[in-house]
């Protein structure tokens, strides 16, 4: 005695042997309605600008980061938005304008 399934008894089968081996019922993997999308993250908001510097400062891009960004945590922010730094100078830069987000 032959059997044959077919492909719509293969994809029963197939479909029955992957959901026991996932643990989930088989009639769930075939169900294709999909629910609301998931929220999407709130957009940043970088709308305070700030500058940091002197005629006698001179730091790499780095240091201006760090500095940056402790400044907008003191300032009540969570994050620098754009750093832009300014007037090279042999170790780096004199001055940086940045933002900070929320």
């Amino acid at each position: 005695m032959s059997m044959s399934l077919g492909i719509t008894g293969f994809v029963v089968v197939a479909s029955s042997v992957l959901a026991a081996a996932s643990g989930a019922r088989a009639d769930s993997l075939s169900d294709t309605t999909f629910g609301a999308p998931p929220p999407a993250e709130p957009a940043s908001v970088c709308t305070a600008s700030f500058g940091l510097g002197s005629p006698t400062s001179c730091k790499p891009q780095s240091a201006w980061y760090e500095h940056a960004k402790s400044d907008c945590v003191e300032r009540g922010y969570t994050a620098v938005g754009s750093l832009s730094p300014a007037n090279a100078c042999w170790k780096g830069f004199r001055s940086v304008d940045y933002t900070c987000c929320n």
